[in-house]
């Protein structure tokens, strides 16, 4: 990490964990996780992997190119990565196009504490929660993610692309 790194933020209950801005060395990381976890969702399935890998990792590049990245790491060593949420904030809404954490760190709240930082991120305050990228998993999980939290919920993955909004 570089000494220009922003500060980190600590994840509520988990003093060992924190937030912070994603880096250029995070990169293949973000990118990896990301492609081999949902190549095994069923909204890719029966999709080659050449095909698969080609376009979504050009989709990723664009996603950058306009979203918030929030990596959450070790306190002691900001290098050691356990997760990350891809967001962005679109007029009032927060559209969450993926949610990470390592399999040896989930259940510990990371990916809960993880979109909070990008509802917090997001401004006004939103009332709503959007996903672009479905999982095994995840319609049940962020359903009872907005419930808890008193959210609209809506999975729309169209939002992903910058010409259907």
């Amino acid at each position: 990490m570089t000494a220009d790194a922003p500060e980190l933020a600590p994840v509520e209950g988990r003093a060992e964990i924190v937030f912070r801005p994603m880096l250029k060395g995070d990169t293949p990381f973000f990118a990896h996780s990301w492609l081999k976890s949902f190549q095994r969702s069923d909204a890719v399935r029966g999709v080659s992997s050449e095909t698969y890998f080609y376009f979504h990792h050009r989709l990723l590049e664009r996603l950058l190119q306009r979203s918030r990245v929030v990596m959450a790491c070790e306190k002691r060593d900001p290098d050691r990565l356990h997760g990350f949420a891809c967001f962005e904030d679109l007029s009032g809404t927060c559209l969450l196009h993926y949610v990470y954490v390592r399999g040896s760190r989930r259940r510990l709240g990371i990916g809960a504490a993880l979109i909070d930082e990008a509802l917090r991120a997001c401004k006004p305050l939103p009332g709503a929660l959007v996903w672009t990228h479905r999982t095994k998993g995840s319609d049940r999980w962020l359903g009872k993610y907005a419930r808890e939290r008193r959210l609209a919920a809506l999975y729309n993955p169209y939002l992903m692309h910058e010409a259907t909004r």
